[in-house]
Formats: C-alpha cells, structure tokens, sequence
C-alpha cells in the first residue's frame, strides 16, 4: 500500500467510486471522436472514395511543408496501419468463431451491403493504396 502513494497515477480518494479520467484517456476518447466524425461521410457513402481520398492526400500535402510533417504522416500512418490490421484479424476470428457451427451459415453468406463495412467503402484497401500513391 505505502507503494501506491508514489505512483502518480494513483488518486488518495480511492475509496471513491467515480473514476476522474487522466489526460491521457481524455486524448485517446477525443481522437476516437475526431477520426470517427472525419470517417462517418466515407463510411455512410456520403462522399465517394476518390473524394474522400483527394481531400485526405490535399491534407498531407500541407502536413508535409511543415517541420518534421513527413515523418509524422509515416509514424502515425504505420501504427494506424498496424493496429487496424490488427482489429481487422480479430474481428474476422470472431465471425468465424462465432458463425462456425451457425445452421445459417451456408458457405460465404454477405451482409446487405455486400461486405463486413459500410456500404460507403468498396474496398478498403482501395482508400490506402490511394493514399500512399498520393504520398509518393
């Protein structure tokens, strides 16, 4: 116990039950909220991809001028990647652990958009390679 004081994350109120959030979870729940709204109009086939895709790469364009811009794009951009990738395999691993044994689920059944994302995005694979191409 006598540890915990020196701990700068440990609150002496612990015996409270409401949980203050640190600056850090302020930060990861504002970007949440910023990369969701900027994604919602791709996502919702409200903006096409190649408009979705031009704005993003003017975007960069203009990050790049600015001191140290460019290895932040690519810093930023691999652990996007990274972790994407990452949440992507698990949801996959999830429908399948899910779907394995469903009576339903009759070979390679689709959802009604066509594809496990929003009806917005042909191929998400689409967006990146474009972007990377408008990097270069």
């Amino acid at each position: 116990h006598h540890n915990l004081h020196r701990d700068p994350n440990y609150h002496h109120h612990h015996h409270h039950h409401c949980h203050q959030p640190t600056r850090q979870e302020h930060r990861i729940a504002y970007l949440a909220s910023t990369i969701t709204e900027r994604l919602r109009p791709l996502v919702e086939g409200t903006v096409s991809q190649q408009l979705f895709t031009e704005e993003l790469c003017r975007e960069c364009r203009n990050i790049k001028r600015s001191a140290m811009g460019a290895q932040i794009l690519r810093c930023v951009g691999r652990a996007y990647r990274v972790e994407g990738y990452r949440v992507l395999r698990k949801m996959e691993r999830e429908k399948k652990r899910i779907h394995k044994n469903a009576p339903w689920e009759r070979g390679n059944v689709r959802n009604r958009h066509g594809s496990g994302i929003g009806n917005g995005i042909q191929n998400p694979h689409d967006v990146a390679d474009l972007i990377r191409d408008g990097w270069r």
